[in-house]
């Protein structure tokens, strides 16, 4: 694909030095993105190392804002040090460098172009593939689309002297509480910066999760106690047995409602598609597509088609579907190379199925 390609992805701040105005990043994962695609991190590098310049926002025309180094492709993860220039250079530099240091711009995007795109089936959806990326900038952004990449607060090594009251003690003293609680948190004592962090995080993550489970269960029962009452006064009885006799005479009731309905819906349906087929609105295969579909589908569906002849001939008389009478571009789905059925699926996906489906 020889298009310029640009997806962004949340700031995930492995590490941030505000002296020398630089942050390490993940800037590309192989998650669906919410393009619904997903990019194969087996980025071709060496172009873009030549010139490792940063964006703000894709902007090609203008000055760049800084540069990336340490550019590589680690654990399935495209990693980056971006530096930023000061004002001297590029006043909209340190724009961007205050807007990341307090907290308003979040991610970056990488602008590439790939040289393969497939089709691959995950869960319910289709989803393209993208590979043989070859990296050519890397841009801050203001919205991210990768769900991998979350920004990380600014940390420092003083957390765990804080945790220690390390700052009022002697030197050799405070170093050994540091090891203790390296130890704790199962950490040796060379565990960098980001690594102490993101153990702190967790932790604190560990302990307000369960925090917030204690109170949501007793919330639970407050509202399950209301709950009950509230049921036993509309049930107009005064304990719970005679209010499960209750609700049992409602669920059945209920039940034969959704059972009554289900019947009428399936009837009222049927008679909908025998209707349509009538009046030679729909194919045998629209036909089977309809059943089980809910009712205001099949009318909405219904009402889109019009009366089509051909479907007043037999079997044997209907036209055969041909492959190369369906087109893109005026080229037939063996023609189409990876990148006009990448953009055939994004701007007609019926014309997609059908020419793939008939291939």
């Amino acid at each position: 694909m020889s298009e310029l390609i640009r997806r962004s992805h949340g700031i995930s701040v492995r590490a941030q030095d505000e002296a020398a105005r630089s942050i390490d990043v993940i800037a590309s994962s192989d998650a669906i993105d919410s393009y619904g695609e997903i990019l194969v991190q087996d980025w071709d590098l060496e172009r873009y190392k030549k010139n490792p310049v940063v964006l703000y926002g894709h902007n090609s025309w203008g000055k760049p804002i800084g540069y990336a180094s340490e550019v590589r492709v680690q654990d399935g993860q495209l990693l980056a040090k971006l530096h930023f220039v000061d004002a001297r250079a590029n006043p909209e530099a340190e724009q961007v460098w205050q807007g990341i240091l307090q907290g308003s711009l979040r991610a970056v995007s990488v602008g590439f172009r790939s040289r393969e795109a497939s089709m691959r089936r995950i869960g319910e959806h289709d989803v393209y593939v993208l590979s043989g990326n070859e990296l050519l900038e890397i841009s801050v952004v203001p919205i991210p689309a990768n769900p991998e990449a979350v920004a990380l607060a600014k940390k420092s090594f003083d957390i765990i002297r804080a945790l220690v009251g390390a700052s009022t003690q002697s030197d050799q003293e405070p170093e050994m509480n540091v090891k203790t609680i390296l130890a704790l948190l199962s950490l040796n004592d060379t565990a960098t910066e980001a690594e102490v962090v993101d153990k702190v995080k967790a932790l604190e993550k560990r302990v307000a999760d369960a925090d917030a489970r204690v109170e949501s269960a007793v919330s639970r029962e407050k509202a399950a106690t209301a709950q009950v009452s509230e049921l036993l006064a509309e049930a107009g009885v005064d304990n719970v047995e005679k209010a499960k006799g209750a609700i049992a005479a409602g669920k059945a009731a209920v039940a034969e409602l959704a059972d009554a309905k289900v019947k009428n819906e399936a009837l009222e349906r049927t008679q909908l598609i025998a209707d349509a087929k009538a009046a030679k609105k729909l194919t045998p295969a629209q036909e089977e597509g309809l059943k089980g579909k809910s009712i205001d589908f099949v009318k909405s569906f219904i009402e889109l088609q019009h009366p089509n002849p051909t479907l007043a001939k037999t079997e044997e008389e209907q036209p055969q579907v041909n492959s190369s009478a369906l087109t893109f571009e005026g080229k037939s789905w063996n023609d189409l190379s990876p990148s006009e059925k990448h953009n055939l699926f994004h701007t007609n996906k019926d014309l997609y199925v059908a020419m793939r489906d008939a291939a």
